[in-house]
């Protein structure tokens, strides 16, 4: 039976690697059906996938479907109550697209990303107001904000809920094709990347320092 199981895992790690999400949602049933706990299928088999995943899109050996599809994935299966626990004591990060900005793929890839390395991601969507990413960092306990921003003419709202997180403590990380770390550093945030690579790289720095 456990070597039955070892077999299901394998095979579970090996359709996240190649991006085959219906054979893995197919898996992930098969083993829940065994009675295997939630928890277990995400320390020994979706996890490690998803790290070694992650490890490939830095060497630019796979590409952004399978790792968004396997973002989803994950996402996906820590919905189920049991396996919610596992990521219990992981950092919440909230994200979203700034006021008047509708731009949501760099946003997306970077919440792909962070769900890759282990993070909670409270994804908000776009044209979100300063005042809901502060109001949901503190209902959720998250002590990071990360804010995206497209266009020149919504950067003023990243400067804005900068300044309304300073009086939660709340770090802001910031991003998007109109930032730039001369921005970041004008603005007092916590953080800038360019892509979703640094991104993550950022957000382990920042939650190692805490």
């Amino acid at each position: 039976m456990a070597e039955a199981m070892d077999g299901t895992f394998k095979d579970l790690m090996e359709s996240i690697l190649e991006g085959d999400v219906q054979r893995a949602e197919s898996l992930i049933d098969q083993l829940q059906r065994s009675g295997c706990d939630p928890m277990q299928i995400v320390t020994d088999a979706i996890k490690p996938a998803m790290e070694e995943l992650g490890r490939r899109f830095e060497r630019g050996e796979v590409f952004l479907p399978t790792i968004i599809s396997a973002s989803m994935l994950f996402a996906d299966f820590n919905k189920n109550a049991a396996a919610s626990e596992y990521l219990s004591d992981a950092p919440t990060i909230i994200m979203g697209t700034v006021s008047t900005d509708i731009h949501e793929i760099g946003k997306n890839i970077c919440a792909s990303m962070a769900r890759i390395r282990g993070y909670n991601v409270m994804d908000l969507g776009c044209d979100v107001p300063s005042e809901k990413f502060i109001s949901q960092a503190v209902k959720h306990g998250s002590g990071t904000v990360a804010v995206s921003s497209t266009m020149k003419s919504s950067l003023k709202y990243q400067q804005e809920i900068v300044e309304l997180a300073a009086a939660w403590d709340l770090s802001v990380l910031v991003g998007g094709a109109s930032c730039s770390p001369e921005w970041c550093g004008r603005i007092g945030a916590a953080g800038y990347s360019r892509d979703c690579v640094e991104f993550v790289q950022v957000l382990d720095e920042l939650h190692d320092q805490s």
